[in-house]
């Protein structure tokens, strides 16, 4: 099993290293960004119609399989940003419920 709390921690360090956001910045600006990521997913999917194959940036994945992968990574900086302890339990409870 992965560590998603770590992920979350790591991603969320680069997002804050690269400027995207600070430790102080509200919450909604990692909403926003998570809007931008569901609006690529959007477009992957619709581009899939023509080329359901796109390749992705990451070998053996497709154009689909990465956007999706980034809305996931979003939505772990935003439960690390507004200070979730323990994401894998979260969203393991989620699933088992």
């Amino acid at each position: 099993m992965i560590k998603l709390n770590i992920y979350a921690m790591k991603s969320h360090g680069l997002s804050i290293a690269r400027g995207e956001y600070r430790e102080e910045s509200s919450p909604m600006v990692i909403v926003l960004k998570e809007t931008r990521a569901w609006c690529k997913l959007h477009q992957a999917q619709m581009d899939s119609k023509a080329q359901p194959e796109a390749p992705s940036r990451f070998e053996g994945y497709t154009l689909r399989e990465e956007a999706a992968g980034e809305v996931i990574v979003s939505m772990m900086e935003y439960l690390q940003h507004i200070g979730c302890s323990d994401i894998e339990g979260l969203v393991r409870q989620i699933v088992e419920q």
